[in-house]
């Protein structure tokens, strides 16, 4: 029975410690589910493999933590590694400091006193996570360096599974050829230290790197606001040319109505002004959509994609049916999103016969819809596999503008992505919660 309970013990202890920290919480009965797998590995092979066996309940239970998470999943995986590093280096330094102050102490924490020292254990790491959480999150802010880009999580994946090796050879090899627990802890020590600088390092190149991607993102969104500026501008002028004009075009008119010449009336109308007007309206049809969308750095930006698809021979057609404020989504993660789903569309409408794409804001439920069609070639096209690195239609060498879309709307909770494909249409719908048609 005493065997039993110091297993429950040791299986809720693990399951504290490699979770505390991950950036959101489990469901309840998800960490009772975890407690209890914990246990049934400990249980049969605690006696028989010792501490490998405890390496391995680790290993399971921070893999299926992070993969019950909906979002950061490598990350909380590393963070569940690294914090029960750095607890099990306090387990060790305390019991080092049982053998310093009375070697019975820790004969006796590690014998017939186990279950009240495991007890007691486990209160201590509560304390400590709660301690971690308050470092990490709200004394030291860390949580900005996240989303971490594929390339950095994979070089900290690597690291701490070596020094985790490094750890396990350092405390098994090391007890087997004689070494005193002071020089293990000492070992111990120096791998963490080491460990939590490299981390340290890993996570700062990240956060460089993702605030260049997004100091690259605003200036675009600078020069996409500028140049709409200078349309504005040019519509401006437009304006006061017409209100200078308009006194001469209403005496022509005049002229036809006091000489009761209809027929010449009706020829000067459809003769000269109603294709004058037409041309004006073909020549910029997306000023009227556009208006409606709060946000001018949107605005600009769709701008620029309209004239990038007249460049490509390609029709954009905006449909913006009420006045909007999208929220619930960052401008720049947005924009990143757009382009790279409107870049697709284009190019794929491109190379096909009737080269058109549209772009909709939908009202629904709990927000809007943002959806982008585009006319392509669906043959060969496996909608499986679209967001796989490397996977693309267009060759090798492509494929990562979805793949970085897929980054970006993990690290966002509100935004959901939906592809499909509907009566020859390829379609990308952004479903975005909290935002609604408001008023500008």
């Amino acid at each position: 029975m005493e065997y039993v309970l110091y297993c429950i013990l040791s299986a809720c202890a693990i399951v504290i410690s490699c979770t505390g920290v991950m950036t959101d919480t489990l469901k309840k009965e998800q960490y009772v589910c975890l407690t209890a797998g914990v246990f049934l590995i400990l249980l049969p092979g605690w006696n028989r493999w010792g501490q490998w066996i405890t390496f391995a309940s680790v290993g399971g239970t921070v893999i299926c933590a992070g993969l019950l998470l909906r979002r950061d999943r490598t990350v909380n995986i590393l963070i569940g590694l690294c914090t029960h590093l750095l607890n099990s280096m306090w387990n060790n330094g305390i019991l080092w400091l049982f053998g310093t102050v009375d070697p019975d102490l820790l004969a006796w924490a590690l014998g017939d006193g186990c279950l009240v020292f495991s007890a007691v254990w486990i209160l201590v790491l509560l304390g400590l996570v709660r301690f971690y959480r308050y470092l990490v999150y709200s004394r030291w802010k860390l949580d900005r360096y996240l989303p971490i880009s594929v390339r950095i999580q994979t070089g900290i994946l690597t690291e701490i599974i070596l020094f985790t090796v490094l750890f396990v050879i350092n405390i098994s090899v090391g007890q087997q050829a004689g070494y005193t627990r002071e020089v293990l802890m000492l070992n111990s020590v120096l791998l963490f230290g080491s460990l939590l600088i490299n981390l340290v390092l890993f996570l700062h190149l990240g956060y460089v790197m993702r605030r260049e991607e997004e100091r690259h993102a605003h200036e675009l969104s600078y020069q996409a606001l500028e140049n709409y500026t200078d349309r504005l501008e040019r519509h401006y002028d437009q304006i006061r040319a017409l209100r200078h004009d308009y006194r001469n075009i209403l005496s022509s008119v005049a002229g036809y109505v006091r000489a009761d010449d209809m027929k010449g009336l009706r020829s000067y109308l459809e003769k000269d002004m109603i294709p004058t007007l037409s041309s004006e309206m073909e020549a910029d049809p997306v000023s009227a959509p556009l208006s409606r969308i709060g946000s001018s750095e949107l605005k600009g930006f769709l701008y620029e994609k309209w004239l990038a698809a007249s460049a490509l021979g390609v029709k954009m057609h905006y449909e913006v049916p009420r006045n909007t404020n999208v929220r619930g989504i960052g401008t720049v993660d947005l924009i990143r999103l757009l382009g790279i789903y409107m870049d697709n569309a284009m190019e794929a409408a491109a190379a096909g016969d009737e080269k058109e794409v549209w772009l909709r804001f939908d009202q629904r439920e709990n927000g809007i819809q943002i959806r982008i069609e585009n006319t392509c070639d669906t043959s060969g096209l496996r909608l499986d596999r679209l967001g796989e690195k490397g996977y693309s239609t267009k060759g090798e060498g492509h494929g990562m503008g979805l793949c970085s879309a897929g980054r970006i709307l993990e690290s966002c909770r509100n935004v959901f992505c939906e592809t499909s494909l509907e009566d020859g249409l390829f379609l990308q719908t952004l479903y975005i919660n909290g935002t609604e048609f408001l008023p500008l």
